[in-house]
């Protein structure tokens, strides 16, 4: 009896190691009748880290795949701790794969993130602090379907170059962006910013030609014609290298007042993964080499006049420093703005993913929020 269900035991285990074969197999033929390689219809649940392997470890997947389309961009090598690869695909979710990819501007290495078809109408994401591509995983989730969505690391972040001899200026850093733009052969593109990667954005407006070439911009979580709220960190402070080691700054960042939720150990695993690349320490230090004041000068003298295009200022009520007064004029001071604030914290784009989604989309396709009336 014993030995007659060892028998069978084995048998089904065989069979479903072929069935596992045959999925890998009808995966792989899906992705050689796909032009694009970044949209699947369906995958198997067991084959979900596909392009990332364990989300704990990041190792080497035996199984990883690369997208058929490896000439898109023209491959840079790797900055020095990076775990992706030109061309590796990564399955993001709701049958979405993302593809990294390694582009060299003027010395620099731009890690950045693509999902959906290049045809399509692209919309450019910029990171905050202390995030990377990653923090808009959802919305590239959500909108790969009818744009192609465009998430890079800031130089100095997650995967990208982390030289100190590279202008990490926000001017420095703007320009840069707008040149990955051109490599890319993307020339109109909507612009979505969060936090600091809203300071590269305005920064990006004096760079000639680029305001003309962003269709809609959605800027969140930055301070704009007011002062930055308290409580504020001061640059000064953020400027000591220390504070970015051993996951210290994500540990205090996401147990602190600007988080009102508590991620999933997945995402903060990811977090701390690419923010804990090798150095990013030094590397985002040197970013802060200005003060919130002195960026708001630069900002009302020398940036706001070229914004030009239709603005969201998309704000979350819950976040300590950025109050709902603080932006209620700011559509007032851009020739097409306007305001709309998401129930959720600093990080809105992870606790209220689908209303930003949703928020992102409807701008996007000219769906505008009521005008505030302000006394």
């Amino acid at each position: 009896m014993n030995s007659s269900l060892t028998y069978f035991k084995e048998k089904a285990s065989l069979i479903i190691l072929f069935i596992g074969f045959l999925s890998m197999a009808a995966f792989g033929q899906k992705h050689e009748e796909d032009p694009q390689g970044d949209l699947l219809a369906t995958m198997p649940d067991d084959l979900m880290n596909v392009g990332t392997g364990n989300p704990i470890s990041y190792e080497p997947y035996y199984l990883a795949k690369f997208t058929k389309d490896m000439d898109r961009y023209p491959a840079a090598t790797p900055p020095k701790g990076s775990f992706n690869r030109h061309g590796e695909l990564e399955f993001l979710g709701k049958n979405v794969f993302g593809i990294h990819w390694f582009v060299e501007i003027d010395g620099s290495t731009w890690h950045f993130v693509t999902a959906g078809y290049p045809h399509k109408a692209p919309i450019l994401f910029i990171h905050g602090f202390p995030e990377s591509w990653w923090g808009f995983k959802e919305q590239m989730v959500d909108l790969a379907k009818d744009y192609y969505v465009i998430s890079v690391d800031q130089l100095a972040y997650g995967q990208s170059d982390k030289s100190l001899k590279q202008d990490l200026t926000h001017q420095g850093v703007a320009k840069s962006l707008v040149k990955l733009m051109d490599k890319m052969g993307v020339d109109k593109f909507d612009l979505v910013s969060h936090d600091r990667g809203s300071c590269i954005a305005d920064n990006m407006m004096a760079v000639p030609g680029a305001n003309e070439r962003v269709t809609n911009w959605v800027r969140m979580q930055q301070s704009f014609e007011e002062p930055h709220g308290q409580p504020r960190p001061s640059h000064e402070n953020l400027a000591d290298a220390g504070l970015y080691k051993d996951g210290t700054m994500i540990t205090a960042t996401y147990n602190s007042a600007w988080v009102s939720m508590q991620f999933t150990p997945d995402h903060m695993d990811r977090i701390y993964k690419e923010f804990g690349t090798e150095g990013i320490a030094e590397a985002v230090a040197k970013t802060y080499d200005t003060s919130f004041d002195i960026e708001l000068e630069y900002r009302k003298e020398n940036l706001i006049k070229h914004m030009s295009m239709p603005i969201l200022f998309l704000q979350a009520t819950k976040d300590p420093a950025q109050r709902e007064e603080e932006y209620a004029r700011s559509p007032e001071f851009v020739k097409d703005g306007y305001v709309q604030f998401v129930e959720a914290n600093h990080f809105s784009a992870t606790e209220a993913a689908e209303e930003v989604s949703l928020a992102i989309r409807d701008f996007i396709e000219g769906k505008r929020p009521p005008k505030l009336i302000v006394d």
